[in-house]
């Protein structure tokens, strides 16, 4: 998904969602790509940049480390890979992480 597309899709599920309710996500953190590696992309894609779809969306961030979600200005991936043993758990370890977040549609908005 382009990102056209992405936030476009942002922008629909705000609407849809009525005033006061919540948008639960999960997104791809890639690690074998920038801002971790030199490689712009891989096979499944590129990092999105998840402040730029909070910022399309006009949803509130209400949940989230910004320092672990790509492309906020806290965000550090020095920090994130120093974490890796915290944040990648199971049998199966992909040069992948989830970036979770909570997105609220502010109480004053209409449909």
């Amino acid at each position: 998904m382009g990102d056209g597309e992405a936030d476009a899709t942002m922008r629909n599920i705000a609407r849809m969602l009525k005033p006061g309710g919540l948008f639960v996500l999960t997104v791809d953190l890639l690690l074998d790509v920038h801002p971790f590696t030199a490689a712009s992309s891989n096979d499944i894609g590129t990092n999105k940049d998840i402040a730029r779809l909070v910022a399309a969306s006009g949803l509130d961030l209400v949940a989230g480390a910004r320092e672990e979600l790509y492309n906020y200005p806290e965000f550090d991936p020095d920090a994130v890979l120093a974490h890796l043993d915290d944040i990648l758990v199971g049998e199966f370890r992909l040069p992948v992480a989830a970036q979770a977040f909570v997105l609220r549609k502010p109480a004053g908005e209409g449909r």
